[in-house]
């Protein structure tokens, strides 16, 4: 059985997916839903090389930031200057690239781990501490 494209889109990506779509269609008559679904996807898709410079250029100034506060390049392996969550964020890390037998260094684990990670260093919990 063969779907037309709409009803493929409404099966696959569910109503509560397109829901708000479905409201955008309605308020502007002339919208269909399926195509503005298409350009948010597009939309999203353009932002993606901006934000992938953003998170490795804040990754990095972060890096950079921490190793000439405190002299040290391997500060991510001395885990006393992280909290809990941060330490088994850097731990999860070096098991992936152990498990993917990629060779541990500094450089690769500043690399390896999320926007999330960097993000939480700003934390109220680090404000006095980094």
């Amino acid at each position: 059985m063969q779907l037309d494209e709409t009803t493929a889109f409404h099966f696959i990506l569910s109503k509560n997916r397109l829901t708000k779509y479905i409201g955008y269609s309605d308020r502007y008559k002339g919208f269909d839903v399926i195509e503005l679904y298409k350009w948010n996807t597009r939309l999203c898709e353009s932002l993606y090389p901006v934000l992938q410079t953003i998170e490795v250029t804040f990754r990095n100034a972060t890096n950079h930031a921490i190793i000439s506060s405190f002299g040290k390049k391997d500060w991510l392996v001395d885990l006393e200057l992280l909290k809990s969550p941060e330490q088994f964020r850097v731990q999860e890390a070096q098991n992936y690239l152990i498990k993917n037998k990629k060779t541990l260094t500094v450089d690769r684990l500043v690399a390896e781990l999320s926007f999330g990670f960097w993000t939480s260093l700003l934390d109220a919990r680090y404000e006095h501490h980094l």
